[in-house]
């Protein structure tokens, strides 16, 4: 039997989305693998109870081909669905080769660095931070005066002046 998934998608501006996490059907359940602070169910497993057309109840089980369905349609309030696709086995395993594929290569390219310690040092950031931070702050001063130091040339050797 195929199981199937679909990929999570979060609005995070007005036009640019990112992935989130997987969706994905399994014997007995639907996991939905995503961040903890989604703060979203791990598995969906109890019955939905649905109104159909005719407004007759209707009871989903998780073994039900449209069990996946509802969950989609549940998620579907708070995200959009990306791509959906087919997996002949839904293992743990499965779905860590999912997330390598369809979330982590995405959400790389969105990581912003670390500046380098020398960044400081180009024109164009030292005038950001001037105009956005201002500049660093004095020292603390104190009541007594600052010992001068001197360097011997050549030696290599300081004595206090």
């Amino acid at each position: 039997m195929s199981h199937r998934y679909a990929v999570l998608w979060e609005t995070v501006a007005d036009d640019k989305a990112r992935p989130v996490g997987l969706v994905v059907e399994q014997d007995d359940r639907v996991v939905v693998e995503v961040r903890d602070d989604l703060c979203l169910p791990r598995s969906y497993s109890a019955p939905f109870q649905v109104l159909g057309p005719d407004l007759v109840p209707v009871q989903y089980k998780p073994s039900d081909p449209q069990y996946y369905d509802q969950v989609l349609m549940d998620l579907s309030r708070g995200f959009i669905i990306g791509k959906e696709g087919r997996v002949s086995k839904a293992t743990n395993g499965v779905i860590l080769g999912l997330l390598a594929k369809h979330i982590w290569p995405l959400l790389r390219k969105e990581h912003v660095g670390v500046y380098h310690e020398k960044a400081r040092t180009y024109p164009a950031v030292a005038a950001y931070q001037k105009a956005n931070y201002g500049c660093a702050p004095e020292p603390a001063r104190t009541g007594e005066k600052p010992a001068r130091t001197t360097v011997r040339a050549g030696t290599g050797s300081y004595v206090a002046a």
